[in-house]
């Protein structure tokens, strides 16, 4: 059962690694003047994520990877397990930043920047205690679900019916721990949306007018911005007030008044985010949130009652669930951005501040459409080879060993400055990224121009299969080492070269992508050539990088004094 389901979770794992990287370097690239203000408060957990968790996941993935039948079972079993514990302290210090702006906390104000100054209050940021339960318990549900629906298509088909019958049961029990956990979480969340954000919520609940009490809950409405104010709405009583104090009385301030609240508090403008947006994303979400919890109680009732497999009406609609959870999860995250406008820093700093004010909109339009064009092949790929697998079951996962040997061993002073310890940490990852993935680079290359046969490209692949991911962490926890101690540096230097690093993600995502597909048979989609030569476009740049160095090094000194 763990090969089959370990074999799509690997797939859509090599997507996240690749994607992710773009993470990493648009801060610098299209928010320069985000990263100079609080890059100081920001970078900080973005380069623990990156320092730990995704150090952690990285190297268990590959043990977890290379160590079938290598490895016993108990400690193969400890690897996947910590790739998991890794990927939730990944999202414990990712919502950490996120939190800061959403409700900023444990910093202060010098030379016009935001400089952290109480670590701890950073990591129990209200915020941050309400949105993480809610995300992982959202994550939970969405695996669930993609077995569920996985499952269910088998079972329908009447093949490998006992396998799929015992991981639909699994997945279950897990889809009804996440929807409720993401349901009791979110309410929290909405009750601490009233106190922080009170507009996000007014927004939200389509609040033009102070409410009264009890409020009641606008189940649809005709949004007029223009009017700012309802056409008209269908209500139910007293649930607003439950949902903001969990009680049935209380008032909720409309849009109208806090606007009127916040031009004495932030001066003249517009602090009404877009409404519409705003409220349709959430009600989209719950909706299909409500829809997930029934669907997995009515499947614990059949599995319960050893109804399951008969109930074909059931499993034909589970199949198309799999895509709730992530529509849920997007509309999530579209209400929480959206509704914090026009603040990128609520309170602090709008989003038109934030901005790199020497990249063009020509230049980001170009990203944006090239990376989206990427994102939109990617999927396609992701999806067939999620078909492909699925089709194949779990009897076709079976390792089949090969007469050729494909083991490429087998011989048939002064105490130093804060500025100046990080940017000595900043050069130790970077010289261990140039040694170590350096190899990797050059075995990369050489298996686009020396490697005469499939079986010589493996052996060489195989050099740097296990190691070429963990070895790229040291390019992430570099970039947010210098985002997290040089935040002018890391804007300037992003912004500067957008599109020399636009080139340059675009070639880590092939290369990643290249490495990950290279068993799935898809050459023609370019995994057989695709780690030469991208390998190769990665190494001019980082040899660019090299060369500049030295430059890089005399800014910080400027920075310094």
């Amino acid at each position: 059962m763990s090969k089959f389901w370990g074999h799509l979770f690997l797939i859509n794992f090599a997507v996240g690694v690749v994607t992710g990287i773009i993470q990493e370097f648009q801060f610098g690239m299209n928010w320069s003047d985000y990263s100079r203000f609080v890059g100081d408060v920001f970078g900080a957990p973005l380069a623990i994520e990156a320092l730990l968790a995704f150090f952690m996941e990285s190297t268990f993935i590959g043990l977890w990877i290379f160590g079938w039948e290598r490895l016993g079972k108990k400690l193969h079993l400890a690897c996947i397990w910590l790739v998991a514990i890794g990927t939730i302290l990944s999202a414990f210090w990712i919502l950490a930043a996120n939190s800061f702006m959403q409700h900023p906390v444990g910093f202060a104000f010098k030379n016009g920047r935001a400089e952290m100054n109480d670590f701890w209050q950073l990591i129990t940021n209200g915020q941050l205690l309400v949105e993480f339960p809610h995300v992982i318990f959202g994550a939970f549900a969405t695996g669930a679900f993609f077995v569920a629906g996985v499952s269910a298509y088998k079972m329908m088909k009447k093949q490998d019916v006992n396998f799929f019958k015992r991981s639909f049961q699994i997945a279950m029990v897990m889809a009804v721990i996440g929807g409720f956990g993401v349901a009791f979480s979110g309410h929290s969340q909405a009750q601490y949306l009233v106190k922080t954000q009170p507009m996000k919520m007014a927004a939200t609940e389509g609040v033009w007018e102070d409410t009264g009490s009890p409020a009641a809950w606008t189940f649809i409405g005709g949004i007029n911005d223009k009017k700012k104010k309802n056409d008209w709405e269908v209500k139910v009583p007293y649930l607003l007030s439950f949902l903001s104090y969990s009680k049935f009385s209380g008032s909720v301030e409309g849009m109208n008044t806090l606007q009127k609240d916040y031009e004495k508090v932030y001066g003249p403008g517009n602090y009404i985010p877009p409404v519409k947006t705003s409220f349709w994303s959430f009600r989209i979400m719950v909706g299909a949130g409500m829809l997930m919890i029934l669907f997995a109680m009515i499947g614990v009732v059949l599995a319960w009652r050893k109804r399951l497999v008969h109930a074909t009406w059931y499993l034909r609609l589970m199949v198309p669930m799999i895509l709730f959870p992530f529509l849920a999860n997007s509309m999530g995250w579209i209400m929480t951005e959206i509704g914090r406008q026009p603040w990128v820093v609520f309170g602090y700093m709008q989003t038109k501040d934030a901005v790199s004010p020497n990249v063009s909109a020509g230049s980001i339009l170009f990203s944006i459409i090239t990376f989206s064009t990427i994102y939109a092949i990617l999927a396609i790929v992701l999806i067939y080879l999620f078909i492909r697998e699925i089709k194949k079951g779990p009897d076709g996962h079976e390792e089949v060993e090969e007469n050729v040997s494909v083991d490429p061993f087998d011989k048939g002073g002064e105490n130093l400055s804060l500025n100046e310890l990080w940017f000595l940490l900043v050069a130790v990852l970077f010289i261990g990224f140039f040694f170590l993935e350096g190899f990797d680079f050059g075995v990369g290359m050489a298996t686009r121009f020396l490697a005469k046969s499939s079986n010589e490209r493996k052996m060489l692949v195989n050099t740097i299969g296990p190691f070429w991911d963990a070895n790229e962490v040291w390019l992430i926890t570099a970039g947010g080492a210098i985002f997290a101690a040089f935040p002018n540096w890391y804007a300037t230097m992003f912004s500067g070269y957008y599109l020399p690093f636009v080139v340059l993600l675009l070639a880590l995502i092939g290369r990643g992508v290249s490495f990950e597909f290279r068993g799935q048979k898809i050459q023609k989609l370019g995994s057989k050539h695709g780690i030469g030569s991208f390998s190769l476009v990665v190494y001019y740049r980082h040899s660019y990088w090299a060369y500049y160095f030295p430059h890089w090094q005399k800014e910080c000194r400027s920075i310094k004094k």
